[in-house]
């Protein structure tokens, strides 16, 4: 179930919103609900989220992930009271190697990931944000299996050393980790 993958991500950075006395929520709607999705895709997507969201928020905000179903998709929404992308920033936010600032470490790839991630469960993402307030991204998935072509839906998993491999839309997927960066390199087939 969706509910699991997401619970173990959630799981992992609550000793830091301990440490950093952040209000960290999960909000599940979801239990048992399950999608036609990649899970290591899914955990990409959801620590490159949370991530972010603990590096731009600040002691005593609040960091809130929350699941549930809208019509025939699920939502999946990590909001925080942090800083909030100033909105000059926003319509760039999602492109290769871009940074809203350079005060914070980082690649600029996360968001990119993200992005294409969502767009390969042929989902999509929104950003609301607000300077000094908050952002929300909230990742919408389908539901139903319909929303996929007979070929899109995975059809092999294997390991090949430290890659793992997934044949999706008639292409291979490569994960690459690399320096605890995650990015995606699409080769055809």
């Amino acid at each position: 179930p969706i509910h699991k993958v997401i619970e173990k991500d959630f799981l992992f950075y609550d000793r830091l919103a301990q440490r950093k006395r952040i209000a960290y929520n999960l909000s599940s709607e979801v239990e048992g609900k399950e999608i036609l999705c990649d899970p290591n895709y899914l955990e990409l997507i959801v620590n490159n989220l949370l991530s972010n969201a603990f590096k731009y928020t600040d002691e005593g905000k609040s960091i809130t992930v929350v699941l549930r179903e809208t019509g025939k998709e699920l939502l999946l929404q990590v909001r925080d009271t942090g800083n909030g992308i100033p909105i000059d920033k926003q319509a760039k936010i999602f492109e290769r190697f871009y940074q809203a600032d350079n005060e914070h470490m980082g690649s600029g790839i996360g968001l990119s990931l993200v992005q294409r991630l969502v767009d390969l469960h042929h989902g999509r993402i929104e950003l609301e944000s607000r300077e000094g307030e908050g952002s929300a991204f909230s990742i919408y998935l389908p539901t139903e299996e319909t929303a996929y072509r007979p070929e899109e839906i995975a059809t092999r998993t294997n390991a090949i050393g430290e890659q793992q491999v997934y044949t999706t839309n008639n292409q291979d997927m490569y994960i690459v980790d690399t320096e605890d960066e995650k990015e995606v390199i699409k080769e055809e087939t």
